[in-house]
């Protein structure tokens, strides 16, 4: 899979999550009655706002492990769920990763009410979908087709 192909979704991934943001990082607005409400908030941790007193090391651990999948799609050239899950996961971390150095925190908005779950954003979505991707290419893909 071309290397320009997986850029493009990175950087629509990136497009997308800052986009988003931007129009909804101060919504409050109740989308369905009992499943989905946009609620703009700021998450200063990672997931569940675990390490949320480490202003400094959560920039430079997501700038150096998304240096580390480029690094690794550039020098493996990945195919298929491997690359696009992979691409995903660059696009996710870097929109998250520009939050944390413009406002010192990620912007989130969607939260689900029919479960009790951290309220999250579109970058979140990425980088769980890419994770998931990449898992299927590993467990049940043969080996050439996802290195």
């Amino acid at each position: 899979m071309p290397i320009a192909f997986l850029a493009m979704i990175s950087a629509g991934v990136l497009l997308i999550d800052q986009i988003s943001k931007f129009f909804l990082k101060d919504t409050n607005l109740l989308l369905i009655p009992g499943f989905i409400k946009l609620t703009g908030t700021t998450n200063t941790g990672i997931a569940f706002g675990a390490l949320s007193d480490t202003v400094w090391l959560l920039p430079l651990l997501t700038g150096l492990v998304t240096m580390s999948i480029i690094l690794f799609i550039v020098k493996t050239k990945p195919q298929g769920l491997m690359a696009i899950g992979l691409a995903l996961i660059v696009g996710g971390a870097l929109g998250n990763l520009i939050d944390r150095l413009i406002y010192g925190s990620v912007i989130d908005f969607i939260e689900l009410l029919f479960i009790h779950f951290a309220i999250f954003n579109a970058a979140d979505i990425a980088i769980t979908v890419g994770c998931i991707l990449c898992f299927i290419a590993i467990l049940f893909l043969k080996e050439e087709a996802h290195v």
